[in-house]
This record gives structure tokens, C-alpha cells and sequence, in this order.
């Protein structure tokens, strides 16, 4: 795609937009009068024939022509899709942007990506901003720092999550492919070897995973109270620990519908900030049934008049931890990963995301007020995470371990 500039005879500049047309893969031009709306156009022509082709469809007896009029019905969509439109919506439904920081940030992506289509995005301008604002300038014949990277990075981030929640809203084909396949390059530009991130000296992810031999082996060398609380974590998703996992009873497990119901409470495990009624598999059903008759079974061998409602403890006994009895399986498993017990969480929530499942759903699901933890810390997901997911199961592990 290219603009070529013409003086016609009277002195008077034209300018035509050529690009091939994605049909009939024939050049196609058009005559522009003025050269900023040529250079719209263009944009608009590379933003649809990347994503939306459909706009170029003709009928028989218009085969040698350009659908004039879909690109038109296509163009007032696509000039909505603004960098400027996504920070808009995201300071409307933001508390964090009434802050004068938070302000500030939200203005100076505006004043240098305002009016950028979002699908035009390139890493070279995430570059050039980056340069810009890292520079010392000349004010008033005063010299101002640049900002730190630190500061960019926020800066960044915060864009990152306008697009986000702003095309979940407004187009679904361009989610899926800047967002959640990461095409969009400021998805990756916070994440791989650039200025906008230090990176680590080593390839391992952040986050580790656990496959699902390391899940047999995990589960195979857990004691019982270890056991249920894995089972429920990993399926779940649930807080590791006595704000969710170490609070939940056996009297909120409705076993005919499948269903439990989850209290998530301050840290210290005293107060109750919200509940979420989710469904819960055939499979952790039956396990915490289960884990009920253990409870009975031990409370009578040892003269204990009621078993405690609680589904994870240890001797009848509410717990308050789980670390060293965690830290010994993983040492007898001979996991060497950094795989803390809180990362069943993350898997949960990537696992959910590999599904296709709407953000919003998986923010009800694990219990965060509104979708904007998703955007901010699992968009940016690579095709090597997922397909490190991909492989994994959600009972096959456990189930095999409890056949032998």
C-alpha cells in the first residue's frame, strides 16, 4: 500500500491511495483531494484488509470494482477504534484515574497515540515514546529529566489495558487477535528483551507451571489435608490460604447440584469481604465427600464427639498453613521449579482463558470485582504458555495416583 502524490496541470496536488484488493488481487486506486484524509484512508485500507476483508466482498455484477459502499459502512466503524476512544473508556470505568498521577499518565499516551488506530500500532512507536520520554529536554532555558523506565512502564501498562477492555466491548475479531493472541505489539514490547522491560538472565517464565506428571507426583506424595486443598486449588482457582482455601466448609457443598459456595474474607482471615456460589466438577465432589468420611472415621478412633466442618485440616484442626507440609511433597516429588501452592491459581485462570471463556466470566469465577486483574496481568499470555496449558488435565493427574 502507497500514496502517490500528482500535480495536475493548474498546479493543483491530488493524491491516490493504491492497494491491492484482496479478491481480486488486482491494484486498486483512489483519488484523494487532501493529504491527511489520504493518509487516513490508507491506514483504514490496511486495518481492513488485515481484519476485515469482508468489507471488500462484491457481488457478480461489480467484480471489477471496489464495494465502495461496504468500505464506507466499514470506515465509520473502524475510525471509532482509536487509541484516544480506548483511554477514554478506560478513565470512565477507572476510580484509579480521578488520582493527578493516574491523570497524568492517561494524558501523555493520549498526546502522543491519541488519534492512532489501534490496529495500527507498531513497536517502532512504542519505541519512539519511550525515547522521547526518557530524554532530557530543554524547558525555559531549564533542563527537565526524562522519566524513568518505571514510569513508562506504568505508562504502557495502562494502555495495554485501555485496548483490552475497550475492544472486548467493541470487536471481537480484533480481541482475539491483538489482545489475546498478543498481535498487538505493546502486548509483547512489556514482556520480551526491549526498553520498556528489564529482562532476567534466564528463559524460565515467571510463573511456573506444573505439568501433569509434576501434579502425580505432587498429589502421590501429599498427605490427606494436603490432597483436598490441591484438588481444590487446582480446580477452583481459589486464594491459597485463610482468606478462601482455608475457610471453606463442608456445609456450603450443595452435592446434588454440584455446586459450592466460597467466602473470601480480609487477610487474616476474619472478615467476610464478599462470596461467590461457583459449579464444582462430579470428580471434587465425590473427593470432598471423601474427605468428610476421613474426617468422621478419624474423629471416632479417636474419641472426638463432632468432626470439624472445615474440608482442608489436619487432625480435625482448623489449619493456618500449609507451607512446610507443601515444601516437603515438593521435595519428595522432586520438583525443582519455583511453583508456589498460590500459582494453582494462575493455571486456573490461564487454563480458563485457553477454554475461550469471556474474561468477565473468569473474573466472576475466581472472585476479582471486575475483569481489569485479567487484562493487566494474562493478556500478554505467548503462544509457548498456552501451549504449555494445552497439555495439561484437569483430573487425569489425581485420578491415576488414586488407582493405584
Amino acid at each position: 500500500m502507497a500514496i502517490k502524490s500528482y500535480t495536475n496541470k493548474s498546479g493543483k496536488i491530488t493524491h491516490r491511495v493504491y492497494f491491492k484488493h484482496p479478491y481480486t488481487k488486482k491494484q486498486v486506486n483512489i483519488q484523494i483531494d487532501d493529504l491527511n484524509k489520504a493518509k487516513k484512508i490508507d491506514s483504514q485500507f490496511k486495518h481492513m484488509v488485515k481484519f476485515e476483508k469482508e468489507a471488500f466482498y462484491m457481488d457478480d455484477h461489480h467484480k471489477k470494482y471496489l464495494n465502495i459502499d461496504s468500505f464506507e459502512d466499514e470506515k465509520e466503524k473502524i475510525e471509532e477504534l482509536t487509541i484516544n476512544k480506548a483511554l477514554d473508556y478506560y478513565s470512565s470505568h477507572n476510580k484509579e484515574t480521578r488520582k493527578k498521577t493516574e491523570k497524568s499518565r492517561v494524558n501523555n499516551l493520549k498526546k502522543h497515540f491519541g488519534n492512532f488506530l489501534i490496529s495500527d500500532l507498531k513497536r517502532s512507536d512504542l519505541v519512539k515514546y519511550t525515547d522521547e520520554r526518557i530524554e532530557d529536554k530543554l524547558v525555559d532555558g531549564k533542563i527537565v529529566e526524562g522519566v524513568s523506565l518505571k514510569t513508562i512502564r506504568r505508562e504502557l501498562n495502562i494502555l495495554r489495558t485501555a485496548i483490552a477492555v475497550f475492544l472486548e466491548r467493541n470487536d471481537d475479531t480484533l480481541f482475539n487477535k491483538l489482545v489475546v493472541m498478543s498481535e498487538c505489539p505493546v502486548y509483547t514490547y512489556l514482556t520480551i528483551n526491549s526498553k520498556g522491560k528489564k529482562t532476567n538472565s534466564t528463559d524460565k517464565p515467571k510463573i511456573e507451571f506444573l505439568t501433569n506428571n509434576e501434579k502425580s507426583a505432587l498429589y502421590e506424595n501429599s498427605p490427606d489435608h494436603l490432597k483436598i486443598a490441591i484438588l481444590l486449588a487446582d480446580e477452583l482457582g481459589v486464594r491459597f490460604g485463610p482468606c478462601e482455601l482455608f475457610k471453606m466448609k463442608h456445609s456450603y457443598v450443595d452435592h446434588e447440584k454440584n455446586l459450592i459456595t466460597i467466602e473470601r474474607s480480609d487477610k487474616d482471615g476474619v472478615k467476610i469481604i464478599a462470596t461467590r456460589t461457583v459449579e464444582i466438577s462430579q470428580f471434587l465432589s465425590d473427593k470432598i465427600k471423601e474427605s468428610k468420611e476421613k474426617d468422621i472415621e478419624f474423629c471416632k478412633t479417636k474419641g472426638i464427639e463432632t468432626s470439624t466442618d472445615y474440608i482442608v485440616n489436619y487432625k480435625n484442626k482448623e489449619v493456618s498453613t500449609l507451607k512446610r507440609s507443601f515444601n516437603k511433597a515438593m521435595e519428595k516429588s522432586k520438583i525443582k521449579k519455583r511453583f508456589i501452592p498460590y500459582n494453582f491459581r494462575h493455571m486456573r485462570i490461564t487454563y480458563l482463558l485457553y477454554k475461550g471463556i469471556d474474561c468477565h466470566s473468569i473474573a466472576n469465577f475466581i472472585g476479582h470485582s471486575d475483569p481489569q486483574m485479567i487484562f493487566k496481568f494474562y493478556s500478554q499470555i505467548t503462544t509457548e504458555r498456552m501451549s504449555e496449558i494445552r497439555r495439561l488435565n484437569d483430573h487425569t493427574p489425581y485420578q491415576m495416583i488414586d488407582k493405584k
